[in-house]
């Protein structure tokens, strides 16, 4: 799919970045009049969107008016809707399943990715919550041995398989759109506050509207315009195990690491979050931290197969929110970045906020907490 020569493609809106936000973008987009072009830089969703876990949690529009929420609650409702959609145009089931999951505390002092003292901001956000005691848990799932000072449950928190997902919206996205593989962008042509194309060996790329959805590559794209957004790549490990049958039945969280149970039986275990660089390959010490989390929670599954393991670089920004708007300084210049380890569960509803701005519509989610300027 790549062009051969110096040939200049011409749309109405160019999204750098094959990702999962850069394809939902372009999904959102297909039924808006509107041309689109999304350049990738490798395979699409090649990086940390093929290697993260799935996970989608839980968000309400009745609840309060945070606008993280919004974004997640918009995000499981259009998935739900849009897995459907897929798998019939597509034939690729993406795994989207409401499974629930549990949040525990060992006392451990992990990072607070999801803790038990969060029970309190999550009823906030309307969002059903499960109080329980650490005895609940032999109910919730017989097949945890810990024991765990506190725990709770959100039961409709969901999952899917990030390479279907993905593999499903190429697929929808190329019926629709142009998609232009292994065509790293290499710069802009900016003339006065606009820019007119986006550069790349295989010649330019013109266009009325740019958006940058690159992930940890950001901004070392947007440095090549002068503009410095604070994202680096943050490193996260995943193994995957190959059990007989399903041992588990919700997602599983304990601080920054969870295990996530596949329908077909297969448990990911996950994750790191390593500030290591461009550096995206697992590691022998980084994977025993992650086997001896998984066989504190539930001791048996030292008996199951390590089916693979893998690493994917997220993309961190200053506070741990996304950078979604206009780039100050340009007329034409859009970001949608530093997802960091949320980039599928915020992807449909930054897709769904982001083409209302790039439309000229008045965005679902109230954007200024998100300002790349902020």
């Amino acid at each position: 799919m790549n062009t051969p020569g110096m040939e200049v493609v011409v749309s109405d809106i160019v999204i750098i970045g094959g990702g999962v936000v850069g394809l939902s973008l372009a999904y959102e987009l297909r039924d808006r009049q509107a041309s689109v072009t999304l350049l990738a830089r490798s395979d699409l969703a090649g990086e940390s969107s093929w290697a993260g876990a799935g996970i989608l949690a839980p968000g309400s529009l009745d609840g309060d008016a945070d606008p993280e929420n919004l974004l997640r609650a918009h995000t499981q409702k259009r998935i739900a809707q849009w897995s459907r959609a897929l798998e019939e145009e597509t034939g690729i089931d993406n795994g989207f399943r409401r499974c629930g999951s549990l949040v525990v505390a060992l006392g451990e002092g992990e990072t607070p990715v999801r803790a038990v003292s969060d029970e309190g901001r999550w009823r906030a956000t309307g969002v059903p919550v499960d109080s329980g005691s650490p005895r609940d848990l032999e109910r919730w799932e017989p097949n945890l041995k810990l024991n765990a000072a506190a725990a709770f449950r959100l039961p409709t928190e969901t999952q899917l398989r990030n390479p279907r997902h993905c593999r499903a919206l190429t697929i929808a996205c190329g019926h629709h759109h142009r998609l232009e593989l292994d065509r790293p962008v290499t710069g802009f042509k900016v003339q006065g506050s606009r820019v007119v194309a986006a550069q790349t060996a295989g010649g330019e790329v013109a266009g009325d509207r740019f958006v940058v959805a690159a992930g940890a590559w950001s901004r070392k794209l947007l440095q090549t315009v002068g503009v410095d957004l604070e994202v680096k790549p943050i490193r996260g490990q995943i193994v995957l195990l190959k059990a007989p049958k399903q041992r588990l039945r919700s997602i599983v969280w304990c601080g920054s690491r969870y295990l996530v149970p596949r329908d077909d039986g297969y448990i990911l275990v996950g994750a790191t979050l390593e500030d290591v660089g461009f550096v995206p390959h697992a590691t022998a010490e980084g994977v025993r931290g992650l086997l001896d989390f998984a066989l504190r929670l539930a001791p048996d599954l030292g008996d199951f197969e390590v089916e693979r393991t893998w690493a994917g670089l997220r993309p961190g920004s200053k506070d741990g929110l996304p950078y979604l708007g206009a780039v100050p300084g340009f007329d034409n210049l859009f970001v949608a970045t530093g997802h960091y380890w949320a980039g599928v569960e915020l992807s449909a509803g930054t897709a769904l906020v982001m083409a209302e701005l790039l439309c000229g519509e008045e965005p679902s989610v109230p954007l200024e907490h998100f300002r790349p300027d902020r």
